[in-house]
């Protein structure tokens, strides 16, 4: 399954990122991205992104590095949590990458 990330938060080098090619998201968006992605990484104690799978749907993904802390279980538990609480916002990226003019984001 081919996936773009959109962005990511690192607890372990307390950096984020979003990928080139959303600068066309409103700033209110890409600000709540960030804080979501921070605060997640923060919580979880791992790497967290988000982004959108080949069909189109929005996805969150934790990568843990092994060395404690990250908790596979409570880690469903929060993205479960996160996809009820922000289901507004995941409906509205998932529409706006299937009809943005540009076509795929690569």
């Amino acid at each position: 399954m081919k996936k773009t990330v959109m962005a990511a938060a690192s607890y372990y080098k307390q950096a984020y990122a979003m990928a080139d090619g959303f600068s066309s998201l409103p700033a209110a968006v890409k600000s709540e991205i960030r804080v979501m992605c921070v605060t997640m990484a923060e919580k979880l104690r791992c790497v967290f992104s988000v982004g959108f799978g080949a069909d189109g749907r929005v996805f969150f993904e934790t990568i843990a590095d092994g060395s404690g802390g990250y908790d596979e279980l409570g880690a469903g538990l929060e993205i479960a949590r996160l996809e009820s609480e922000k289901a507004e916002l995941i409906s509205q990226l998932t529409l706006w990458y299937k009809v943005k003019p540009d076509g795929n984001i690569r």
